[in-house]
């Protein structure tokens, strides 16, 4: 496994997955789901309507964590190489920062995992993803 802080001045950390498929969930009515290899963030309004923003368009394999309003997403970029991204919204969903290149992607199964935790009144961010090559 592989897994990285999103804070600044933090190396790693250390992140317990409860199952090999990562966590999808959030405390704002956000999912993310993928169409024809393009990754989008659903939001659902008080009103009932969604609004779809695209995360990425060459990606799958995403996964989802908040805290609050603080939403973060990890996925895989199919193109035009392999790269594990991350985007963040500060609104519940509304908005979405730039995609941060966290690196080469596995060439088997990611399976990544976003986690957002409070600890001291400091609000941290880090990201896990498997490391195992493909056994094709």
């Amino acid at each position: 496994m592989t897994s990285r802080s999103l804070d600044t001045g933090v190396a790693s950390v250390a992140v317990p997955l409860t199952s090999q498929q990562g966590v999808a969930l959030a405390d704002v009515p956000v999912s993310l789901h993928s169409e024809d290899n393009r990754l989008y963030a659903t939001r659902w309004q008080d009103n009932g309507q969604t609004v779809k923003s695209e995360l990425s368009s060459a990606a799958n394999n995403g996964t989802l964590d908040s805290r609050g309003n603080q939403l973060l997403a990890v996925y895989v970029e199919l193109a035009p190489q392999r790269r594990m991204k991350a985007r963040e919204s500060t609104d519940g969903g509304t908005t979405w920062s730039s995609a941060v290149d966290l690196g080469a992607a596995p060439a088997g199964p990611a399976l990544p995992t976003a986690c957002i935790w409070q600890q001291g009144g400091v609000l941290h961010r880090a990201v896990a993803w498997s490391d195992q090559p493909s056994q094709s």
